[in-house]
């Protein structure tokens, strides 16, 4: 998820860790176009999309004793495909100085709805 902040400011200092996607030996320090970043996106998002449905399932089968374990790591998860979802419907984030994030009301509406009664 962090990729969707640090993209501008990690390919400019020559670190890019993108999908078929090579820093040009430090000469050129223009990102690539929206299209070139599109593709590897959609890989990322896909990849990340298979695991979670993994992880979703692994939480269900835990046992219910332990709301504060589950809590722990479906928060995270939840918030991983709320920030992907927003990233593939807006690539304003493409654009240096942008960068994805969930509105705080959802997130404090997440974290009330998932988080362990005590």
């Amino acid at each position: 998820i962090y990729l969707f902040m640090d993209f501008h400011p990690d390919w400019k200092e020559g670190r890019c860790y993108w999908p078929g996607l090579r820093f040009p030996d430090g000469r050129d320090t223009t990102a690539p176009e929206t299209s070139a970043l599109t593709p590897p996106l959609q890989t990322l998002i896909s990849m990340f999309e298979t695991h979670a449905e993994d992880s979703r399932r692994y939480l269900d089968k835990l046992p219910a004793c332990r709301p504060d374990f589950i809590f722990a790591f479906r928060f995270p998860l939840e918030m991983a495909f709320r920030t992907l979802e927003l990233a593939r419907r807006d690539d304003r984030w493409l654009h240096s100085g942008s960068s994805v994030k969930v509105p705080r009301l959802e997130t404090l509406r997440l974290f009330e709805t998932l988080k362990p009664s005590v």
